[in-house]
């Protein structure tokens, strides 16, 4: 099997051009729009572990958490979601590393 480089997955899956976050209303509304990755897609992506995706991303600015808390019997849950945007500023972290 042939596997393509990395960075033309990260170009096929959208990441080079991602909107830089910013604070006004009207980006907030385009941010919403913009494709987010579950830690498993982008762990797939990247090629490493959804745990080390979630352990990287969990107090990252822009991720959204999604939290339901534990009820009687049924444990609690934490779902993320990583915005496009946050997914190239973390890559471009670890690449100046």
């Amino acid at each position: 099997m042939i596997r393509a480089p990395r960075r033309q997955n990260l170009v096929a899956a959208g990441i080079s051009g991602g909107i830089n976050p910013t604070t006004t209303k009207a980006a907030a509304a385009v941010l919403a729009f913009e494709q987010h990755f579950s830690p498993a897609e982008l762990g797939k992506l990247w090629h490493l572990s959804p745990h080390f995706i979630r352990q990287r991303f969990k107090d990252e600015p822009g991720v959204i958490r999604i939290d339901r808390p534990e009820e009687m019997h049924k444990r609690g849950y934490l779902t993320i979601r990583i915005p496009v945007s946050v997914a190239q500023r973390v890559h471009q972290q670890l690449r100046a590393a």
